[in-house]
């Protein structure tokens, strides 16, 4: 089964920021209330549905209205792990005890391998307890909805299972508008697009790369960069890992396949892909890697992948001939991939 897990970050993020922003939009305003989807579901599939109905409900039963301006499309699952989000209204402030989320009929679609079919949900309507604990909602806030278990449809049914976190730190990834960098520093400040370009201090120091000047020295105001950041509280974001941007231009997605064989000399490395054919992958100082677990996605090194991973890779087109060239590289571990794997390699198996 799928099970879908709601974070809301009541002590840490966004909840409760209040004010308009004013017209500079300083750091901790939020302009309007917002539900985000971390996509990482350990799947090949992007499953898209639209949502009828978003409410909370306060312990004696009773809902506020839909949060919803009208029925919206979001992505629930992405082999990118990438974050979807629609606004919402704000919040009736009070004490609130579940979620609930209505589906609306045959909306939900699964996308794999340039394949589009129909997924019908085992019920249009989810009631998210949250546990015994409670939510105090004071206005404008922020619900993060990720994925606990590797998505699983079976015979055309999608059957989610929600739970509820509070205050939960978890790599998500943003759009993110650059506003100004200080090198020196290592940190600057930028326009989250998920969240209608509310501003965030952004924090370098760990940034993988950081060590180079030019990592940062690059980044100009103004860009948009896709970036994989833990939300430390409600106005900073830890940014661990700058992605490939906003539909930079050349870039393609669809690699996927288990890790037949590792050249390390040449940092590159060979996977069997869906149809049983080999296909060779460089990567370069710019390759990101991460590895997806069933509650976490983190960065790792070339040097952590290993024979049988099973991977899904972000590519940039090169010239004809070349190797495909690596942006991203999923090391997916809440899924396995059922093709065999042969050939030698430096590289150890799991």
């Amino acid at each position: 089964m799928s099970k879908l897990v709601c974070f809301i970050f009541s002590s840490l993020v966004l909840v409760g920021c209040s004010g308009s922003g004013g017209s500079d939009g300083s750091v901790g305003s939020l302009q309007e209330s917002v539900l985000l989807v971390d996509t990482a579901a350990g799947s090949n599939t992007t499953l898209t549905a639209r949502l009828a109905v978003v409410s909370l409900e306060r312990p004696d039963g009773t809902q506020t209205p839909n949060l919803l301006r009208g029925e919206t499309e979001i992505t629930i699952a992405d082999p990118t792990g990438r974050l979807s989000g629609v606004p919402m209204l704000d919040v009736p402030p009070d004490v609130y005890s579940a979620l609930n989320v209505m589906l609306v009929a045959g909306s939900v679609t699964a996308t794999a391998g340039g394949q589009a079919v129909a997924v019908t949900p085992s019920s249009l309507v989810q009631h998210v307890d949250f546990g015994g604990r409670l939510y105090e909602a004071t206005g404008r806030t922020a619900l993060l909805l990720g994925h606990d278990d590797p998505l699983q449809l079976t015979n055309g049914i999608w059957t989610p299972r929600f739970q509820v976190r509070f205050g939960e730190q978890r790599l998500v990834r943003l759009d993110v508008e650059i506003v100004s960098v200080n090198v020196g520093e290592r940190s600057g400040v930028g326009a989250v697009r998920e969240l209608n370009n509310r501003r965030f201090n952004l924090d370098f120091r760990e940034t993988r790369g950081v060590e180079r000047p030019e990592l940062l020295q690059g980044i100009q105001p103004g860009e948009v960069e896709r970036m994989a950041v833990v939300i430390e509280n409600s106005s900073t974001l830890r940014v661990l890992a700058l992605e490939a941007g906003r539909e930079p231009a050349g870039m393609r997605e669809g690699l996927r396949g288990e890790i037949e064989s590792i050249q390390v000399a040449q940092a590159e490395f060979t996977i069997e892909d869906e149809r049983g054919a080999s296909v060779q992958i460089a990567t370069d100082a710019q390759t990101h890697f991460i590895r997806a677990t069933n509650t976490s996605r983190d960065p790792i090194t070339f040097a952590e992948l290993a024979l049988e991973d099973h991977v899904v890779i972000v590519v940039r087109e090169r010239a004809t001939g070349a190797l495909p060239l690596a942006e991203l590289v999923v090391v997916d571990e809440t899924t396995r991939a059922t093709t065999g794997s042969g050939g030698s390699s430096s590289g150890q198996p799991r």
